[in-house]
């Protein structure tokens, strides 16, 4: 029998970001699982949701072989044993405890709004009197990694296979050293950078269970068998000029994302089991995810026992979250994993979540129904993480901002249905959901819900203050609402505001000041090009935009990574990074002129920042800036693309793959220039 290595390739949903295009009816209050909920989707969501830890090394792998000889479809999608074929792609962790009862539903809208209640503590990336700006977080305390950091003397960079750092005084290239091929992240803790790099490995058919390092091309190569990668590398920048590698770890497993937080990263991989010939002759080491070293040689990452597993068998794949030391060793001084997939990231100081999308079509596709899996993990404590409770909801995730942890509680906003599709009788498939779970034992119990949001529409955006929530849905127009969470049991709508377009991001600026990014739009729901709206939000029963600004044709990267906004409240300063391709960019009524991008012709798409200033009920645009002048090859996608944009004393600093540039912060004319090595 030939030897055939497999792996699978996890494929996200998303189906709760699609764009819509009809506007929905009036909001109303649903439990959680409605009478009209099909039987099947009401099971999956009335399955216990504890996980169970395995009590030996043999209870795991008969756990493994047994999945894979009941239901060949968890196994990967690639030839298994030579010249079988299995086709189904495997599906996530199952359990959860979400159900809720009528008497928790709470109807209609609220009929008085209370006072907007004090908002949760400015996050380091809105300045409160420092120098220099940070990374735009959704948590305080919690860092997020991005391929840009600054402790405003010098800026990292994560760029292609080089890190590099560039003196914020001088704008000058101070040094550089070569990375591990493959995408990369990274922390900034003091003079240490926690970089964290995808990667492949192709093993080595002469030494099974063993590994080779892949070419860069093999990073993107989803056709080679191997298995994806991370590695950890910390980089001693004592002497910025001469980056030097003090440790390095390299874990298989996918890498999903990671937070810091006290010193301490949390990482969290997911990995297939990487597997040759039957299923049922591999030893354990196949099938959980290991530790590689210097010579490709694999040791277990996790223990047997800090290894859970659903109640309900759905799958061999496994989610491990990796606790290490940001100022020690690369090697985890824990690790904890749960039999499941993992798409949704969010982290509050006391815990972690690992969410899942599920979605299946019924009616030949005409209609959907989805649900949410959630595994929640301690790490309030530095010294490991645990394991703690799991549960389910209805519904999809937009992203991370759909989840938010207030004290104990963890709110959920979700998308169930097609948006595209109409349910039995013709009303529309789609709505909206906000439910609040709860700690009960091992599991995550649902106790508060709204529903009926936006029927007919996704969520594009949500944004948790403390305890008001709002949401944004959009199919033809831009619905606002103001949640009242203050009574995690009774969640309850204050209002609603329509208006043109739609917010894919949301801000605060002050205790009753929301700046939305999106885009604007027809009354038909056609974009025309990046919209900044400022809304007041101080009585949540009335709603209002007091000013918007467009910049017609434009994008904005803000719309899907958040780390690419920047507020500096010092300024009431909003800047975004735009990219029109559909004639000049038009900001503060007139064209920008030609020669901010180098050409006399123009580019065929005009890249830059736009700042925007919020204060008291207007937004101004009040300056734009380009890297294009420094491209000589004036490439639509090429390497001038500002994508992160930083301030440091009274300088605006922009980063683009090209270099790093330097611009007054009131004038925005240009300071300083730091190419980058191509």
């Amino acid at each position: 029998m030939p030897t055939t290595w497999t792996r699978r390739i996890a494929i996200p949903l998303f189906g709760a970001s699609l764009f819509a295009t009809a506007c929905g009816p009036t909001v109303e209050r649903r439990v959680a699982v409605p009478g009209d909920a099909p039987e099947e989707l009401e099971l999956r969501l009335e399955l216990a949701a504890d996980l169970k830890p395995f009590d030996t090394c043999e209870d795991l792998l008969r756990y493994f072989q047994d999945n894979a000889t009941d239901h060949p479809e968890f196994l990967p999608a690639v030839p298994i044993g030579g010249d079988t074929v299995v086709d189904s792609v495997p599906g996530a962790a199952g359990g959860g405890s979400a159900g809720i009862s009528a008497d928790s539903a709470q109807g209609g809208v609220a009929e008085s709004a209370p006072a907007l209640p004090v908002l949760d503590a400015p996050q380091a990336s809105e300045g409160g009197g420092a120098a220099f700006s940070t990374t735009n977080i959704q948590e305080a305390g919690v860092d997020e990694p991005d391929f840009v950091k600054t402790d405003g003397k010098k800026i990292v960079i994560a760029r292609y296979d080089d890190l590099l750092v560039v003196d914020t005084d001088t704008i000058r290239l101070l040094g550089s050293v070569e990375l591990p091929e493959g995408g990369s992240e990274l922390f900034l803790d003091g003079d240490r950078a926690i970089v964290l790099t995808r990667s492949w490995q192709v093993p080595n058919p002469e030494e099974p269970g063993t590994f080779e390092g892949g070419t860069a091309d093999a990073v993107y190569d989803y056709a080679l068998p191997g298995v994806t990668t991370t590695v950890v590398t910390a980089f001693d920048l004592t002497d910025p000029a001469h980056p030097r590698v003090v440790d390095q770890a390299t874990f298989e497993g996918d890498y999903v994302t990671a937070r810091l937080s006290e010193g301490v990263v949390r990482l969290v991989l997911r990995s297939s089991p990487t597997l040759v010939g039957d299923p049922e002759a591999n030893a354990l080491d196949a099938w959980l995810p290991q530790r590689l070293d210097g010579g490709g040689a694999g040791t277990d990452l996790v223990a047997c026992d800090a290894v859970s597993r659903p109640p309900e068998p759905s799958g061999v794949g496994t989610v491990t979250v990796l606790t290490i030391d940001a100022g020690g060793s690369m090697t985890p001084i824990d690790t904890d994993a749960v039999v499941a997939d993992a798409q949704t990231i969010y982290a509050s100081t006391e815990t972690l979540f690992v969410a899942t999308n599920q979605w299946e079509a019924e009616g030949g596709g005409s209609t959907s129904t989805s649900t949410t899996e959630i595994h929640a993990f301690d790490i309030s404590s530095p010294d490991g993480t645990s394991y703690v409770a799991s549960g389910r909801v209805r519904g999809q995730l937009l992203s991370q901002w759909s989840l938010s942890e207030h004290k104990g509680d963890l709110r959920v906003a979700t998308t169930d249905g097609s948006p595209w599709a109409t349910a039995p009788g013709g009303e529309p498939s789609s709505e909206s959901y906000l439910t609040v779970l709860r700690t009960e034992g091992s599991s995550l119990v649902a106790v508060g819900s709204l529903g009926g949001l936006g029927k007919g529409e996704t969520i594009h955006a949500v944004r948790f203050l403390g305890d008001v929530g709002f949401v944004v849905t959009f199919r033809q127009t831009d619905p606002l609402y103001a949640l009242d969470l203050s009574d995690p049991t009774t969640p309850r709508l204050m209002g609603e505001l329509k208006v043109p377009g739609y917010s894919a991001y949301l801000h605060p600026v002050g205790d009753d000041r929301l700046l939305g990014v999106g885009q604007d739009a027809t009354d038909e729901g056609f974009t025309t090009g990046t919209q900044v709206s400022l809304f007041d939000i101080s009585d949540l029963a009335d709603l209002r935009r007091l000013d918007n600004a467009t910049i017609p044709g434009a994008d904005s990267i803000v719309e899907s990574d958040h780390r690419a906004f920047l507020w500096w409240a010092a300024r009431d300063l909003a800047v975004i990074p735009i990219e029109n391709c559909q004639g000049p960019v038009i900001f503060g009524g007139e064209p920008v002129p030609e020669e901010a991008f180098g050409s006399d012709v123009g580019p065929d798409c005009s890249l830059g920042i736009a700042a925007f200033r919020a204060s008291g009920n207007t937004v101004d645009e009040v300056g734009f800036v380009s890297q294009q002048h420094h491209d000589t090859n004036l490439d639509c996608c090429g390497d001038s693309a500002v994508e992160r944009a930083l301030v440091i004393d009274d300088r605006l600093l922009t980063v683009s793959m090209l270099g790093v540039m330097a611009s007054d912060l009131d004038t925005f004319e240009e300071e300083g220039w730091a190419a980058l090595p191509s």
